[in-house]
């Protein structure tokens, strides 16, 4: 029993170095970055610069289809209307990617998991401002996904509250997308296995 205990002593002494750094503070100190908020500001900023470029470039690759559309109006083939319904479905899926990805990237550096789901929501609310902003520009290909409100005051403000719900709704998935990226990221951290492992235990 004795040379049993001789041997395998690692469990309840790493168990107990844990419960030690946990309980004096070092996790925060030598695991985590003292301040994440300027990397996450960078990485989702960009990775929203650069979901608003690309969901650009992809609409005006597809300038003739929207044209078409447009000029056809209810009219149009089946077939444009599919291929408009995957350009929107692609243009989406690329937003969540990059909020999975700014995420990934945040708990990577930052480590913080909530930070991720920061970045997410970040890129989420720049990529759909951005969509916003894009259909100001004179002859925007595709003026079938967004029109400015017009009409009376009540149509005004009902407009723009839809156009809240949309976006706090974008946003917030894409921030739940940045939450899961940082997940990713960080699930074999020592600091979160560290924690598991602790909470286990109690």
């Amino acid at each position: 029993m004795q040379d049993s205990e001789q041997r395998y002593p690692r469990r309840d002494s790493a168990h107990n170095s844990d419960q030690q750094n946990l309980n004096d503070g070092t996790f925060v100190e030598t695991d985590i970055p003292a301040s994440g908020w300027p990397m996450t500001l960078i990485i989702a900023i960009g990775g929203g610069l650069l979901a608003v470029v690309i969901s650009i470039i992809l609409t005006y690759a597809n300038a003739s289809t929207y044209q078409e559309a447009a000029r056809l109006g209810g009219n149009m083939p089946y077939n444009t209307a599919v291929v408009l319904l995957w350009l929107a479905v692609i243009g989406y899926v690329l937003e969540l990617l990059f909020s999975f990805f700014a995420g990934f990237f945040v708990g990577k550096m930052v480590v913080r998991r909530r930070f991720g789901f920061y970045a997410g929501l970040i890129v989420g609310a720049i990529s759909y401002l951005g969509y916003i902003l894009a259909h100001q520009i004179p002859g925007y290909p595709d003026s079938l996904g967004f029109t400015a409100p017009a009409g009376s005051s009540s149509a005004i403000t009902g407009a723009l509250l839809y156009l809240l719900v949309v976006f706090l709704i974008r946003a917030l998935i894409a921030g739940l997308v940045g939450l899961w990226g940082s997940w990713s990221a960080t699930r074999k951290h020592p600091y979160y296995r560290r924690r598991t492992i602790i909470e286990e235990e109690v």
